[in-house]
């Protein structure tokens, strides 16, 4: 491990130069959070929707006015910016984002105590616009349809000669909620909230591993092409001093990119309105995961960088683990992997990457012990990666490059 120590400090000395290197380390996994969320707010705040509320029928004019005035508070309640219109009659082709149509008949019927009154609700397709416009439109209707129903019951009520609660006559249920752990425990709000939470931190670690494979591919391929690993290796360093003091430079890198992951994801969750926000000890958990998977991305990278004999093919390997840490990342906002079917769930623990998701998961759920099996397959797996790119390299391959 002595000479080790020198391709360390001979790494650690370089990326000091690269600049081009260190702001891909820190600044990816600093500004991804961040910047999806900045720009995820605010295009979502500045598109604008339009929403159409037509009647037929002239006894619904005051219904029309109620409806729209409860679709604009809808829409300011989330943040979308919605011109309401209303109209008389049909509603034009083509005049507006979603509709709320009212036909002849609909007030007579609203207004009796034994019909149905219709109403049609309908949104263009293919529009993130219209969609916000049919959800402040939908929920316009419901409250309308909440009201009528309470007046009905009166209604009913007073004609029966009878006093009643409407409240228990349209809820004749009392619903007590709580929440548990795995264990079977009782969870608290906050418990859950760190639930949700580390899913957005699994989703994080997408910014982690690119940076990891960056380095670890230049580390090697690019150090063949400048024509330096040749005189490297005329010195007494063998090919195992060469690769571990590459691998513990990258741990330092690890570290960096953890750090910048971290208070990327602190910077995320602020500008998200701080709805959710991961306790001190999800954000350590989470900052030593990021750590670890640099590190063994560069491990499972090294082997394949190692053998390429070009460097585009060993760009290629690169990516390609990297595309598969990305969909596993990204499946992960979405999907219990652990609730999957024993053949999915089985193919993905089989893919390293699954782990640091799942140690995260883990940590969330109360499965504090789950969560250092998971980040004990990450450091086996970094260490086999290592002992692959020792035992599985030789010097003629590391040093051949086919232009």
């Amino acid at each position: 491990m002595g000479l080790a120590r020198i391709v360390f400090w001979k790494e650690v000395l370089e990326l000091s130069r690269d600049r081009r290197t260190l702001a891909v380390v820190v600044l990816m996994p600093l500004l991804g959070m961040p910047g999806l969320a900045l720009l995820t707010g605010a295009l979502y705040s500045q598109q604008r929707a339009v929403l159409g509320v037509y009647y037929e029928d002239p006894g619904a004019s005051g219904v029309a006015a109620a409806l729209a005035g409860w679709a604009r508070q809808a829409a300011a309640g989330v943040g979308v910016g919605l011109e309401v219109v209303v109209g008389e009659g049909r509603p034009p082709p083509g005049c507006c984002d979603a509709i709320i149509y009212l036909p002849r008949g609909f007030y007579s019927n609203l207004t009796s105590i034994d019909r149905r009154a219709t109403v049609v609700v309908a949104k263009l397709i293919a529009s993130q616009a219209a969609d916000a416009a049919y959800q402040a439109a939908m929920q316009a209707v419901d409250r309308l349809a909440g009201q009528v129903s309470r007046w009905r019951v009166e209604e009913l009520a007073r004609r029966a000669g009878v006093e009643v609660d409407p409240g228990v006559i349209l809820g004749p249920l009392s619903v007590r909620n709580y929440l548990y752990k795995p264990s079977g425990a009782p969870a608290t709000p906050g418990e859950a909230r760190e639930a949700e939470t580390a899913r957005f931190l699994e989703f994080a670690l997408i910014f982690v591993v690119n940076p990891a494979v960056v380095y670890i591919t230049d580390a090697v391929i690019g150090e063949r092409e400048r024509r330096t690993l040749e005189a490297l290796l005329t010195t007494p360093l063998g090919v195992r001093d060469v690769v571990l003091g590459k691998l513990a430079a990258s741990s330092l890198l690890g570290f960096l990119a953890s750090l910048a992951d971290t208070a990327g994801v602190l910077a995320f969750f602020r500008l998200a309105g701080g709805a959710l926000e991961p306790a001190p000890g999800l954000l350590a958990l989470h900052a030593a995961v990021s750590g670890l998977l640099v590190l063994m991305t560069a491990s499972l990278v090294a082997p394949v960088a190692s053998r390429s004999e070009t460097i585009r093919s060993a760009q290629a390997g690169g990516m390609a683990m990297l595309g598969v840490a990305t969909a596993i990342y990204f499946a992960a906002l979405f999907t219990d992997i652990t609730s999957l079917p024993p053949a999915p769930r089985a193919a993905l623990l089989a893919v390293p990457f699954t782990h640091a998701a799942l140690a995260i998961q883990s940590y969330a759920s109360g499965r504090l012990a789950g969560a250092l099996l998971h980040l004990g397959v990450m450091a086996a797996v970094t260490l086999a990666g290592a002992a692959a790119s020792v035992r599985l390299v030789s010097r003629e391959r590391l040093v051949m490059v086919r232009e």
